[in-house]
């Protein structure tokens, strides 16, 4: 019998063993060792391909309907020929970023007879309102900063100024050996969110048909690369769906999910203590028969039956408390004269015990208050302090 009992498991743990918080911790640990090795490289915004508002998907599908052949740049820089070209870079980077515009090689391209349109942060703030709409042969520009740059400060460079106002330049460009360089100083120039403003679109539109050759928006910086271009590198092909999504992000929640679901499979097959025996529970045969005696009574409503048996329980208990003889039938007293007894020893009026024991007899229904009442009075007259 004893054998058969359930196992549970002891909150005693060993002093050798770890608690499962530590594996926790570690298990944290390794997700953000995971998380920070396998995230994607982040890139800046003003992508062609994004209709978020703050990229450049609405003006590039306005300069094809316009018949310009613009086209995006997807190869390395090093991949740049010709002359007469234009090459618009869009990147939402500060300042201290602007290393990723600084390409050598497309600084050299430049030089041999292109134009480079850079729309990035750039100049310095000023006292200028934050939202200016600027006067321009392309209609008003509207935008929403207040950086300006100011051309004339250097003696060696002539720059001229595309887009200004009282506060400085928002464009401005200058000569770059063969070729020419154009700057702004606000990266959202002509970003989706300014699609109701004809005057952002075609003000870029200006800027980038100066020439006649091909329009190139480069999409390398935005991390889009041409598949053939990567094939010629050397760079693994897509052989498989799998194998293209696990150079996805998805690849990051997969790994975690894994090791979440390692460290759950450890923890429902370990335990971290000595196994205890349950106790087998008590059992009162007597208090379960008069408990489920109550309940058949209770709920069939047979509450003055209830209160009969009560009354003869409460006669006997009385009649042994005042001296009347024993508990039995032979010895059972008529009420009035326990009344009567409990009346001299307690100096209180027999009456009070009669109405007691009266309604004990009485076939009435009675509502559950008045079963619970008799209850605490007769309790009370049990409890009572005899002299």
């Amino acid at each position: 019998m004893t054998n058969s009992l359930p196992l549970q498991r002891s909150t005693l743990r060993s002093p050798f063993r770890p608690s499962p918080w530590v594996w926790v911790g570690v298990g944290l640990l390794i997700l953000t060792i995971i998380i920070l090795v396998a995230a994607p490289q982040s890139y800046p915004g003003g992508s062609t391909y994004s209709k978020s508002l703050g990229d450049y998907s609405q003006w590039y599908a306005f300069m094809e309907r316009q018949g310009h052949p613009i086209q995006r740049w997807r190869q390395p820089y090093t991949a740049l020929k010709d002359t007469g070209q234009t090459l618009i870079q869009i990147a939402d980077v500060e300042r201290e970023d602007e290393a990723l515009l600084r390409s050598q090689e497309v600084l050299d391209w430049v030089e041999r007879g292109n134009t480079l349109i850079q729309v990035s942060w750039a100049g310095q703030v000023t006292g200028a309102p934050f939202r200016s709409d600027l006067s321009s042969p392309s209609g008003p520009v509207r935008i929403e900063t207040t950086r300006r740059y100011n051309t004339g400060l250097s003696s060696d460079i002539v720059e001229v100024e595309e887009l200004q106002d009282t506060f400085g330049s928002v464009v401005w460009s200058y000569g770059q050996g063969k070729g020419r360089m154009i700057r702004a100083t606000y990266p959202w120039l002509a970003a989706n969110v300014y699609a109701n403003q004809a005057g952002n679109f075609r003000a870029l539109e200006a800027l980038a048909t100066q020439r006649d050759g091909p329009i190139w928006v480069d999409e390398w910086l935005h991390g889009h690369r041409d598949p053939s271009t990567l094939a010629d590198a050397g760079a693994p092909k897509e052989q498989s769906p799998f194998a293209y999504l696990g150079r996805q992000p998805i690849a990051v929640v997969a790994g975690q999910a894994v090791v979440l679901l390692l460290l759950l499979l450890w923890g429902k097959n370990q335990r971290f203590g000595a196994l205890t025996r349950l106790s087998a529970p008590s059992r009162n045969s007597s208090e379960q028969y008069i408990q489920s005696l109550a309940d058949t009574l209770e709920a069939n409503g047979h509450k003055e039956y209830v209160l009969t048996l009560l009354g003869q329980s409460f006669r006997q208990r009385l009649q042994t408390r005042l001296g009347m003889g024993g508990i039995g039938a032979e010895t059972a007293l008529s009420d009035g004269a326990i009344a009567q007894q409990w009346s001299g020893m307690t100096g209180r009026p027999s009456q009070e015990l009669l109405e007691l024991l009266e309604q004990t007899q009485q076939e009435k229904r009675l509502s559950d208050r008045a079963v619970l009442l008799w209850v605490q009075r007769s309790e009370a007259i049990l409890n009572q302090e005899l002299p």
